[in-house]
C-alpha cells in the first residue's frame, strides 16, 4: 500500500472510530429508546466500502485521467446499489428498528461520501 492509501486508510479509521464511539453513546444515553445494536456494525461496513471505493479511484487516476469521471460515476453507482441492497436486506430483517437504522445509515452515509469526495478532490489536486 502507498503512503497515499495509508494516510487515508488511517484517517477513515480514526473518524469510523469517532463515529461508532458517537454513535454508540448518543444511541445508548441521549436516545436509549432508538438504540439498536446493529449500529455498531454500520461504520466498520462503510469504512470497508469507502476505502475500497476510494482505493479503486486512486488506481483508475493514475491509468487513463479522460476515463476518471466515468470510473468515479460507476464506483458511485455501485456503492450506492451496494448500500440499497444493505438497506433492504436490514430493514426486511429488522423491522422494529427501521427509523433509527434509516435515520443513522443516512447520516454516516453523508459523512462518508463527504469524506471520500474530500479525500479525492484532494488526492487529485496533489497529483496532477
Amino acid at each position: 500500500m502507498d503512503k497515499d492509501l495509508k494516510k487515508i486508510a488511517i484517517q477513515l479509521f480514526i473518524l469510523t472510530i469517532l463515529l461508532t464511539i458517537a454513535g454508540f453513546l448518543v444511541m445508548k444515553y441521549i436516545l436509549p429508546e432508538h438504540y439498536f445494536t446493529g449500529y455498531l456494525f454500520m461504520p466498520l461496513l462503510l469504512f470497508v466500502i469507502t476505502f475500497s471505493v476510494h482505493r479503486y479511484l486512486v488506481i483508475a487516476s493514475r491509468e487513463d485521467s479522460k476515463k476518471f469521471t466515468y470510473k468515479f460515476m460507476g464506483a458511485t453507482g455501485l456503492k450506492m446499489f451496494i448500500y440499497l441492497v444493505m438497506m433492504v436486506i436490514y430493514l426486511l430483517l429488522d423491522k422494529n428498528h427501521a427509523v433509527p437504522f434509516l435515520v443513522s445509515f443516512l447520516i454516516l452515509y453523508v459523512l462518508y461520501s463527504l469524506f471520500e469526495v474530500l479525500a479525492v478532490l484532494k488526492y487529485l489536486k496533489n497529483n496532477r
